[in-house]
């Protein structure tokens, strides 16, 4: 059968490419943010400069909200600099 898919398991995919988990306050454009909202569901979204960018199953279309609602994400994450 399929592996699930639990947060912690997007969370150790994030870290093993050298993300760095961040306070969701201290979030920044191009951050990756997790969601988890229901039971075996994980969301990503990539925070911006205004909001965050996600697809949203309801309209099904990709979207930027203008808010980071802190109830709805849960963690952000931080690529690693790339090299200059």
């Amino acid at each position: 059968g399929q592996a699930r898919i639990t947060e912690s398991n997007v969370s150790d995919m994030l870290r093993e490419v050298g993300c760095h988990e961040q306070a969701l306050a201290e979030s920044r454009a191009g951050d990756v943010l997790i969601s988890v909202p229901g039971a075996r569901q994980v969301h990503l979204g990539i925070c911006t400069d205004r909001g965050v960018v996600e697809a949203c199953a309801r309209i099904r279309r990709v979207v930027e909200r203008n808010t980071i609602e802190a109830g709805r994400w849960r963690t952000a994450w931080r690529l690693p600099a790339g090299d200059a």
